[in-house]
Order: C-alpha cells, then sequence, then structure tokens
C-alpha cells in the first residue's frame, strides 16, 4: 500500500555521438565483466525527484532494475539496455520517477549477467522524503 505500480524506471544513454547508440571506448578502457561500483542518488530524495541508479561492471548481456518497498512489494521491474560512461568504466544507469510513490523505505537491486560468469547484484537503499 502507498506506491504505485506504474513508476516509470527510464534509461540514460551517453553515446558521445556515435552511430548506432554503442558507446566510445574511453583510453585504457578494460569491456572486461566484473563489479566496479554502484550506487543511487540523491539520497534521500524528495517525492517527485528523479533519482539515478548507477551500476559499474563493464560490459553485460543483461542488466535490470527492481524497485521493492521495505517490505518486499514489487513496485516496479524493467530491463537497462543502454550504457553510460563514467571515467573509463561502463555503466548502466536506471532512473526513477519519484513522483507516484509514498514517503518510506524502498529497495533497489540493479542486477548484470554475462553467460558464462557469476551474476552481479547490488541492493541499495532509496529513502523517499515528503
Amino acid at each position: 500500500e502507498g506506491f504505485r505500480q506504474s513508476a516509470r524506471v527510464e534509461v540514460i544513454v551517453s553515446t558521445g555521438g556515435r552511430p548506432g547508440g554503442r558507446p566510445y571506448a574511453a583510453p585504457g578502457f578494460d569491456e572486461a565483466f566484473g563489479f566496479r561500483s554502484a550506487g543511487v542518488g540523491p539520497n534521500p530524495a524528495r517525492a517527485g525527484a528523479r533519482v539515478s541508479g548507477h551500476l559499474a561492471v563493464g560490459r553485460a548481456d543483461r542488466a535490470r532494475a527492481v524497485l521493492y518497498t521495505s517490505a518486499g512489494d514489487l513496485v516496479t521491474n524493467h530491463d537497462v539496455p543502454a550504457l553510460a560512461w563514467h571515467g573509463s568504466d561502463l555503466c548502466y544507469e536506471p532512473s526513477l520517477e519519484t513522483s507516484g510513490l509514498a514517503a518510506g523505505v524502498y529497495l533497489l537491486t540493479m542486477e548484470a549477467e554475462k553467460d558464462g560468469q557469476p551474476a552481479v547484484r547490488v541492493v541499495r537503499k532509496i529513502l523517499i522524503i515528503k
């Protein structure tokens, strides 16, 4: 109760203007799959603010963002198909519009998979305040 099932997760894409939408490789960039860093912000966020996740894992085959209430109820579950650059790290960045969410604690699970390797799964708490 208190959340809206239609909360949206959008994708932020930074392709550096490259045709086809694939990001450029930064000098010294390593596309190898594996956990590098993760975060979410702003946190805490006011209701109506856009909250962005950050999962740096290199090039994955699949990435997902799943938002739960603190009681474990599913709010939204979406694929994150795009990549963005942060320095030399290749990242997946889900963006969550919080206008339909009630104040409280939410759990954002960001996960990435690459065939033949263990999945990377990170959970971050998000506090929504009025």
